[in-house]
C-alpha cells in the first residue's frame, strides 16, 4: 500500500503527473502543504472570504522554483493575505507557477511524464481518422452538386461542434481521475446530452438533402460516429514515460488508500504522525476525495494543527 506521495513532489507536481495540465485546484493545494510544513498559519472563518493566510517564515531554498515562486506571489510583500484579498490578483500571476511546473517536466527528458513522440502520433492519427467522413462528405454532396449554401453552412457548424465535443470528451477522460462524484456526474450528462444534440442535428441536415435515400443517410451517420471515435481515442494516446508510469502507479496507489482505508491502520499511521491526517489533506483535495478523507477520522482522535487558527475544524473546502 502507498500510504503517502512520491517521494520528493509536491501536491502541485502531483497535479501535473495525473493529467499533464496544472490547474488553480492543484496550485491551492499547495497552500495546504505549506500550512503542514509551518511556513504559514491558516485563520479559519465561517466566510470562507475571510480566510487569512499568514506567513510564519519565508519559504525553504531547497523548495522547488514554482513553489517559491507562487509563495511569494500569494503573499506579494506583505505578511498575511486573506482569499478576498487574493482574488485580486491571483489569476493573473499563477499562471507563472504552473508554467514552471510543467516546464520542469517537459523541458528536461530526464523529468518527462508523458513520452513526446505519443503526442505527434496522436494529431496524426486523428487527422487520418477523419479521411473517411470528409472523402464520403466529398462524394456523397460535393461531386453529386445536392448541397445549397443553407445546409453547407449547417454542415460546417455542425463539424466545428462535432470537433469540440471531442475534445470535451477528452479532456473529460484525462481528468477523471481527479474530480469529485457530482462534478463526474454533471460533466458525463452534459456531454452526452451534447452528443445527442449533435446526432440530431446531422441526422436531420443530412435527412434534408438526402431525402428518400436511407442508405447514403445510414451511410453517413456511420461513418460520422466512426470518425468520431477514432479522433477521440487518437486524442488519448498519450504514453507515458517509464518515470511517468512508476509514478502515476504511486499515486494511484495513495488514491486507492485514501479510499480504502481502514480504522486500524489510519490509527497506526496517526501514532507515527499525528499530523498524518493533514499531511495527506493536499492529496485528497486534488483527487476530489477530501470529504471521504476526513468522515475517515470522524471516529479518530487527532490533534489540531498549530498553523490552523479557526473557531472550529479546518474546513479546505472553503479554500
Amino acid at each position: 500500500p502507498q500510504f503517502g506521495p512520491p517521494e520528493g513532489l509536491t501536491s502541485s507536481q502531483i497535479g501535473y503527473i495525473v493529467d499533464g495540465t496544472v490547474t488553480l485546484k492543484d496550485m491551492v493545494s499547495v497552500i495546504m502543504e505549506w500550512a503542514y510544513k509551518g511556513y504559514l498559519k491558516i485563520i479559519d472563518n465561517d466566510d470562507p472570504l475571510k480566510m487569512v493566510f499568514e506567513k510564519l517564515k519565508e519559504i525553504p531554498p531547497e523548495e522547488n522554483e514554482a513553489d517559491k515562486t507562487f509563495f511569494n506571489q500569494v503573499f506579494n510583500g506583505t505578511e498575511s493575505v486573506s482569499i478576498e484579498g487574493l482574488q485580486e490578483y491571483i489569476h493573473d500571476r499563477i499562471h507563472e507557477s504552473a508554467t514552471m511546473i510543467i516546464d520542469h517536466f517537459e523541458s528536461v527528458s530526464e523529468n518527462r511524464i508523458f513520452d513526446v513522440k505519443s503526442f505527434a502520433v496522436k494529431f496524426v492519427l486523428a487527422i487520418i481518422g477523419c479521411v473517411p467522413y470528409v472523402a464520403l462528405l466529398y462524394h456523397q454532396i460535393i461531386l453529386n452538386d445536392t448541397m445549397t449554401s443553407a445546409i453547407s453552412v449547417v454542415i460546417l457548424v455542425g463539424l466545428v461542434i462535432a470537433v469540440v465535443l471531442i475534445f470535451y470528451w477528452v479532456k473529460l477522460i484525462e481528468s477523471w481521475f481527479s474530480l469529485d462524484s457530482s462534478r463526474k456526474l454533471y460533466m458525463t450528462i452534459l456531454g452526452v446530452v451534447s452528443v445527442i444534440l449533435i446526432l440530431i442535428q446531422t441526422t436531420l441536415t443530412i435527412s434534408q438533402v438526402y431525402t428518400g435515400q436511407g442508405l447514403i443517410v445510414l451511410r453517413m451517420i456511420i461513418v460520422s460516429a466512426m470518425t468520431t471515435i477514432c479522433v477521440g481515442l487518437s486524442l488519448l494516446m498519450d504514453r507515458r514515460s517509464q518515470l511517468g508510469t512508476d509514478l502515476f502507479g504511486q499515486i494511484v496507489g495513495l488514491r486507492n488508500f485514501i479510499e480504502l482505508a481502514e480504522k486500524d491502520r489510519i490509527i497506526a499511521l496517526v501514532n507515527e504522525d499525528p499530523a498524518y491526517f493533514y499531511k495527506i489533506l493536499p492529496y485528497a483535495y486534488i483527487f476530489g476525495i477530501t470529504e471521504l478523507w476526513t468522515s475517515k477520522f470522524n471516529a479518530i482522535s487527532i490533534e489540531k494543527p498549530s498553523w490552523d487558527f479557526s473557531d472550529g475544524d479546518f474546513d479546505a473546502g472553503n479554500l
